[in-house]
This record gives structure tokens, C-alpha cells and sequence, in this order.
């Protein structure tokens, strides 16, 4: 029996995400590389991810061994274009709209930048990244 003003609390012990398996700089985590456990002493470090869905689908930026908590500093979102990968170069006028291939010379995410190697006449531009693979040509 409980005494007056005695409450009860359930609540579950913090969890925070591991990694379930070594993910390297540039993997892309999926469902199966993570999962939750139990944070060690009852506490989730500020630094640690304690959801799930958070952390699917970022890059990784370093290395994550198995069973290593998940710490933001460790992953990010992936870039909407990618270093070395091709993207498409849209220059648009009223009434005009060009497009021709590209490669990014670097990462970019929507709202940068970036430099982009023109593959029709081999120049380097700058362009503004608009959505995932594709670039704005001022």
C-alpha cells in the first residue's frame, strides 16, 4: 500500500542510437545499421541521437564502429549534390529554359553555391544548387 502522497512513476530508461554494424565517411545509414539501447548510467549525452528516425537516411562523416553511440557530429543530412557525381545544369530566361550535364565539383545543398564542371565544354561554372541533382546557372 502506498502511503499518502506517495505517487508511482513508470517511465521507460533512456535509449539512445548505436551503431548495429561499422559504417564508414560517405555510407548512408539505413534501418538495419542502427538501432536503440539502453544509455549507460540511465543518461543520453546531449551529443548522442536518441531517435531513430533522425539519424536514417544521413551521411556518415566519420567512422562508426558496432555498438558505438550515434553523435551528431557524426552524420549529416546528404548533400542534395555530391562531389565527383552528375547533376543537371538548368539556365532559364523568359520564355528559354537550357539544360545540359554537369558534374559537381563539390558537395552542395540546396541554397549553395557550388562548382560544376560544364561536360559540353569542359568549363567550370559556379551554380546554385535548387533541388537534389539539379543546378541553377546564373
Amino acid at each position: 500500500p502506498l502511503s499518502a502522497g506517495a505517487t508511482t512513476a513508470t517511465s521507460a530508461a533512456p535509449t539512445q542510437v548505436v551503431s548495429a554494424t561499422l559504417l564508414k565517411r560517405g555510407d548512408v545509414i539505413l534501418p538495419e545499421h542502427v538501432h536503440l539501447q539502453p544509455a549507460p548510467g540511465g543518461r543520453v549525452p546531449a551529443t548522442v541521437h536518441t531517435d531513430l528516425a533522425a539519424v536514417l537516411g544521413q551521411e556518415v562523416v566519420g567512422v562508426l564502429r558496432p555498438g558505438a553511440p550515434v553523435l551528431h557530429s557524426l552524420i549529416r543530412p546528404v548533400p542534395a549534390a555530391a562531389k565527383g557525381r552528375m547533376v543537371t545544369m538548368r539556365w532559364q530566361r523568359p520564355g528559354l529554359e537550357l539544360s545540359a550535364a554537369g558534374r559537381a565539383l563539390q558537395d552542395g545543398y540546396v541554397g549553395d553555391t557550388i562548382r560544376v564542371l560544364n561536360q559540353v565544354n569542359n568549363k567550370v561554372i559556379m551554380a546554385t544548387v535548387t533541388a537534389a541533382g539539379v543546378v541553377q546557372v546564373p
